[in-house]
C-alpha cells in the first residue's frame, strides 16, 4: 500500500485522488498522486499544474466550506 511509512510514522493517511492543501507559505490546493514503493514524501499534483513532493506534516486534507 502506498504511503504506508507515512501512515505508520506520522499517523497521517494519504490516498491517491485525495484533495489536499499545502500549508507552508501560500495555501496551494492539489491532488495526491499514485506512487510506487513506499515514499517518505507525499506526491501532489497542484492545481496550478506543478507537481511536488511534500512533507507529510505540511499537507492537510482539503475541507469544503459551505
Amino acid at each position: 500500500m502506498p504511503y504506508t511509512y507515512i501512515e505508520q510514522y506520522y499517523k497521517r493517511t494519504f490516498k491517491p485522488g485525495q484533495r489536499v492543501v499545502f500549508t507552508e507559505g501560500k495555501h496551494k490546493p492539489g491532488t495526491v498522486k499514485r506512487v510506487r514503493g513506499d515514499p517518505l514524501y507525499v506526491t501532489v499534483q497542484f492545481d496550478d499544474g506543478h507537481k511536488g513532493l511534500c512533507h507529510p506534516m505540511s499537507v492537510e486534507p482539503e475541507t469544503v466550506v459551505r
